[in-house]
């Protein structure tokens, strides 16, 4: 893509940081926004601040590489990745009638801190080319989703309590 070309957003300086993170601000808002219309535990703002939060520590590890002799680049975006199942294990829920709610907004919580450590570290490409197919994917797949569960041979049975 054309942004990895520029030279100025390859180098670390206060442009590339400040498109880094703001990128990482709109895609993050873009995934959360979608999120926030099926009024799903983790919206707009828990999408927004995963991403921009991962992009910055993708850029303070890209920080400390640069500072600092010995220092590990892939560190702390390992521990991001690690650490972002802690929060998606809070929006999966399983509910009185034994479904399990949450696992989307998980998996999209997950996703949206690899586009963070992406744009973190420069790779705009393959952070815009996921960001757009997570976003289409969640939009696009619940139609299909919706159209083959309508087919679909489970019966479900509820059992209904006496309120006495």
């Amino acid at each position: 893509m054309f942004l990895e070309h520029l030279e100025v957003l390859q180098q670390f300086n206060i442009v590339s940081v400040v498109v880094r993170l703001t990128m990482a601000l709109l895609l993050g808002a873009l995934l959360g926004l979608e999120r926030e219309q099926k009024q799903r535990p983790a919206g707009l703002r828990t999408y927004t601040l995963v991403c921009v939060g991962s992009a910055l520590a993708s850029i303070t590890n890209l920080y400390m590489y640069q500072m600092y002799t010995g220092v590990d680049p892939s560190r702390i975006p390992a521990q991001i990745i690690s650490g972002i199942g802690f929060l998606g294990a809070g929006t999966i829920m399983v509910t009185r009638v034994y479904r399990v709610k949450g696992l989307t907004t998980a998996a999209g919580l997950w996703c949206c801190a690899a586009i963070g450590i992406a744009l973190g570290a420069g790779f705009y490409s393959g952070a815009l080319i996921s960001g757009l197919m997570i976003v289409i994917s969640l939009r696009l797949f619940a139609f299909v989703d919706k159209r083959f569960s309508k087919y679909s041979r489970y019966m479900y049975f509820y059992k209904i309590r006496n309120i006495s």
